[in-house]
């Protein structure tokens, strides 16, 4: 194995690692609650994953990818490529701004709570709340950085963007998730173990599936960064092979360890 090929695989490493570090630290955050409504909005948001979660996941994670195989068998790939973008470029906005504004409190040392609140109610005014949004200046321009990025993205498709977005996905969904249990942790790691093997190393499906879709369901990085600053970093698909690793293989051994660690 040549130097280039050890690299790629160095850098994924380091994708995979950072966001588990960071969902892990943001998730330890949301657990040291200052006592406010917006912390407790946010404690409310956590997504918890039960054990019967846990038994459906592999099949219906099975169901979904066999059904993009056969999308991208029988339909246009780049009418599937333009909804998906389309489906990602949404939810990622707001997985990005969830991380940059991590980082700017990280950084900061400040919880930026947020000077003004919009409310939602049921009338008469004294119903409870629908929804809440509590933000100030510095969420407005987080917002529209991430807005900007966002629209660089769905116009370039630019591999070092969909890292980033591919990056943010992890560590949002590591902050988000939770196990109930330990029992729920060890019946997911061991289906999505079956799931693997199956998928990946007994069919081609996985692979067509990954190669396929040109959406950030995946982290990459060129096998030879040499030719890559030979046609310009700034080329959106260079003719390169790359190395890619599925967000599922980061997400989920991420969010299960952060579990059950001891804290």
């Amino acid at each position: 194995m040549d130097a280039a090929v050890l690299q790629a695989y160095a850098a994924l490493a380091v994708m995979a690692t950072v966001p588990i570090y960071l969902g892990s630290y943001a998730g330890l955050s949301k657990g040291n609650k200052l006592n406010d409504d917006e912390d407790e909005d946010e404690q409310n948001a956590k997504e918890f994953f039960s054990f019967s979660d846990a038994k459906m996941y592999p099949l219906v994670g099975s169901a979904v990818l066999f059904s993009l195989y056969l999308l991208l068998k029988f339909v246009s790939k780049d009418i599937i490529n333009t909804l998906l973008t389309a489906n990602f470029t949404f939810v990622g906005y707001f997985a990005l701004a969830e991380v940059l504004m991590l980082a700017v409190r990280y950084f900061s040392g400040n919880p930026l709570r947020g000077r003004f609140l919009l409310t939602l109610t049921e009338t008469p005014a004294n119903e409870p709340e629908l929804w809440r949004l509590r933000f100030g200046y510095t969420h407005l321009s987080v917002w529209i950085a991430a807005l900007a990025t966002t629209a660089l993205y769905a116009y370039s498709k630019h591999w070092i963007l969909s890292n980033v977005f591919g990056e943010a996905f992890s560590i949002a969904s590591i902050q988000l998730l939770s196990l109930d249990s330990f029992a729920t942790g060890m019946l997911l790691l061991a289906g999505l173990f079956l799931y693997d093997i199956f998928w990946v190393f007994g069919t081609e499906v996985m692979v067509t599936v990954a190669k396929g879709l040109d959406v950030p369901i995946k982290v990459t990085f060129p096998k030879n960064v040499t030719a890559i600053l030979e046609q310009g970093v700034f080329t959106s698909k260079p003719d390169v092979p790359f190395t890619m690793l599925g967000l599922g293989d980061i997400v989920i051994p991420g969010f299960v360890s952060f579990e059950m660690a001891p804290r």
